[in-house]
Formats: structure tokens, C-alpha cells, sequence
């Protein structure tokens, strides 16, 4: 494994690219078009399989850390466009062998400009179980197809210039076009503390909020949090009733953070969940200890 910084990441990938022969594989929460034609640019050849998964919240496109004309490019460069509204990983996969992954997005200060983000990332080679789990999270997300792209393109021309970033969502006619797949989730999905309160005064990314929220925002964000889904679905999957043990195994076959996470630091990860479900006296969810383990039961 080799530890990259600021240029090398893109050193990195542009020596990649001129290896790049049978696909290229890209995963970035925020991505722009001139950075992915920048890439493309810089292949050596045409290279045959070429995928994109990109996260394309409506708050994203607002924000303008992500280009909707993306799809356009895609469409025209036999690019297959993915998204995946919890998406938070960065990763460039060359030929499913070998693999970039780190804190850069492809965006000019993440990636392309050279006086950008002071980021870091790691290069190394991929396993089989590392292709499959990539596998799995393209799997979990959704394909951009003509209809989805012009809904997504009409709610964008109509929003106004007064509305605010935070909390810009998607119509149900768009969420009910994109899946909500909670069988794979990131480290970063989790609360980062046991603490709720440690956090008020500190935006919360896994909830996607800023600084000074209130402790019902915080609340109801958590409510919607993929971490807390995640919860329910696997509670409802075996009875409404789980104990900690079980749970634990189950988020480790689900994270596909990489390195994967030591059991240990997935049951912190856990404990940070359920911690935060007492704090914000979530009626939906009741946990106690009958005995020597915790058990979770859906109300």
C-alpha cells in the first residue's frame, strides 16, 4: 500500500489511466463534467467499460458541487452513470486490479487544480472480495435512465434563487425512481460519537447538517439517517427483536469500507447508534439488557 498526498493522487491516477485497458470504475460524492473529461482525456485508449457513481443530492446540483449536465457527457462518452443519495467514498478502480481511494472528490479543488484541498488517499491492489464488494455497491445504486435525468433536470430549472441549500430534497417522483438500498453502508453513515450533544455546535456529516442545529433537526435527521434504516430493516428481517452480538455481524457483512473495520471498531460504531437512539428518546426503537447482552426490539 503506498500513502499519496495533494498531486500525487492525481500523478497517481493519470499513470494509471495510460495502463488503463479493459475498464475504469470511479466513485466520488460530488463529481464535475470537466474533471471526468479531463480523465478521458488522459486514457491512453478508449477504454471499453467505463462507470460513474455519483451521490446527486438536489442540494449537490444547488450547490453546484456536482453538474447535472454530467449525465449528458456520460450518455456521450459511453460512460454508465450510477447514483446513490448516501454516497460519501472516493474511489478510482483501473482494470478491477488496482484502486485509488481517499478523501478526493472529482471536483477542481478536490482533484484537478493543483492549489486545491490538501488531500490523502491510499493506491493499492484489488482481491476478489474488494471487486465484489464494488460490485455490490454499484449494485445497490441506481442507474440514471432519460426519465429519471428529466425530472431531475425540471425540478432543477425551477428552483428559485432564494432557496436554501440545506434541506433541498428530491420530489417523491424522483425518490420513488431511485433505490433505497441499505444492504451496504460505509463507516461514515454511522454518529461519529456516543455523545449527541458533543455535536450541537458541529455540523454532523453523516446527517448532512451544519453547525448550530436544533435538537429536533438534529432528531429528525437522524430519524431519516441511512444508519437508522439500516436498523429498522434488519430488526423487521428477524422478528422485530435482535441482540447486540447479531447485530454487530450483520453491519460487518454490510460495511464495505476499505480496510474493512476490525469487529471491534464495528461495535463501537454500533454502540454510537444505539446511543444515540436513547438520547433522542426514539419511541420506534426500545433497548435493554434481560441479561448479559443488549437486546434491540422495534416498537
Amino acid at each position: 500500500m503506498t500513502i499519496l498526498f495533494k498531486n500525487q493522487i492525481k500523478e497517481r491516477v493519470l499513470e494509471e489511466l495510460e495502463q488503463c485497458e479493459d475498464s475504469l470504475q470511479l466513485v466520488s460524492a460530488f463529481c464535475k463534467e470537466s474533471v471526468v473529461k479531463f480523465l478521458d482525456d488522459n486514457c491512453r485508449i478508449a477504454v471499453p467499460q467505463k462507470r460513474l457513481l455519483v451521490r446527486f443530492r438536489k442540494s449537490d446540483l444547488i450547490s453546484k458541487a456536482s453538474d447535472l449536465s454530467l449525465y449528458d457527457y456520460c450518455i456521450e462518452h459511453n460512460w454508465d452513470l450510477y447514483i446513490n443519495f448516501s454516497l460519501h467514498a472516493k474511489i478510482f478502480i483501473f482494470d478491477s486490479l488496482r484502486y485509488v481511494i481517499g478523501s478526493s472528490n472529482l471536483t477542481g479543488k478536490g482533484f484537478l487544480f493543483d492549489e486545491g484541498n490538501y488531500e490523502a488517499a491510499t493506491f493499492d491492489y484489488l482481491d476478489d472480495d474488494d471487486c465484489q464488494r464494488i460490485n455490490n455497491l454499484f449494485a445497490s445504486s441506481t442507474l440514471m435512465t432519460p426519465e429519471l435525468y428529466e425530472k431531475m433536470k425540471q425540478e432543477m430549472n425551477s428552483v428559485e434563487p432564494s432557496t436554501k441549500i440545506e434541506g433541498a430534497g428530491w420530489s417523491d417522483d424522483i425518490k420513488e425512481l431511485v433505490k433505497d438500498e441499505l444492504s451496504v453502508l460505509f463507516a461514515e453513515d454511522f454518529p461519529p460519537t456516543e455523545d449527541v450533544r458533543s455535536l450541537y455546535h458541529q455540523p454532523i456529516s453523516f446527517l448532512n447538517l451544519q453547525t448550530n442545529q436544533s435538537p429536533d433537526d438534529i432528531k429528525q435527521a437522524f430519524l431519516n439517517s441511512k444508519c437508522f434504516s439500516w436498523l429498522k430493516k434488519i430488526l423487521k428481517e428477524n422478528n422485530s427483536e435482535m441482540y447486540f452480538g447479531a447485530i454487530t455481524a450483520c453491519l460487518h457483512d454490510a460495511l464495505i469500507n476499505e480496510p474493512k473495520p476490525y469487529r471491534r471498531d464495528v461495535k463501537i460504531l454500533l454502540q454510537n447508534l444505539l446511543s444515540w437512539i436513547n438520547c433522542l428518546n426514539i419511541n420506534e426503537v426500545k433497548i435493554d439488557r434481560p441479561g448479559y447482552s443488549q437486546r434491540v426490539r422495534l416498537m
